[in-house]
């Protein structure tokens, strides 16, 4: 290509003016830079009572919320984005793991932490989360939904103390009925 065409192209808005260009956008986040090209490390999940996540926060960031069958992204009535926050842990055991804060009981459980701690989710910290029982099902036919207990030490503080038992919800069937 000509100079000729080349400012041609320029004065049409069609190329960018040398002096128009932008430096190219440096960073020194190399976990952003993973996560968009190997994805978030897998979901912790809570699948049977007393199941529970424990580690360092590694990252905290907000993605726009999916559904959960369809996978298409959320919406308000409004057309804004629904947003949700995510957790990446170093858990105990040394695996990375990701807690996606969607769920209205999860959401209560670590908005208690935070206050109770007197700071928000912030890297280096040290998070707790335990599934300790089942609410109220929303509608008849529904699965209720799971509660959660969780503790937060922000960075720089003391460790957090172990969890206390849970009782067992599940009432022990082995003896003989009573009839």
């Amino acid at each position: 290509m000509t100079d000729q065409a080349i400012e041609n192209l320029q004065e049409a808005g069609l190329v960018p003016k040398p002096e128009d260009r932008k430096p190219l956008a440096r960073t020194e986040d190399y976990d952003e830079i993973d996560a968009l090209l190997m994805g978030p490390p897998a979901a912790i999940k809570f699948g049977e009572y007393g199941a529970t996540a424990v580690g360092s926060i590694v990252s905290v960031f907000a993605r726009q919320a999916t559904d959960f069958d369809s996978g298409e992204p959320k919406f308000w009535d409004d057309g804004q984005p629904i947003m949700e926050p995510v957790v990446i842990l170093t858990q105990d055991n040394g695996e990375l793991g990701t807690l996606y804060v969607s769920s209205a009981g999860l959401r209560t459980a670590l908005k208690d932490a935070c206050r109770t701690a007197g700071k928000g989710l912030r890297p280096g910290g040290y998070l707790v989360v335990r599934y300790t029982k089942d609410g109220e099902p929303f509608r008849k036919g529904a699965f209720p939904p799971k509660i959660y207990d969780a503790q937060y030490a922000p960075p720089g503080r003391p460790p957090l103390p172990p969890l206390p038992e849970l009782p067992n919800p599940v009432p022990d069937t082995s003896a003989e009925p009573p009839f």
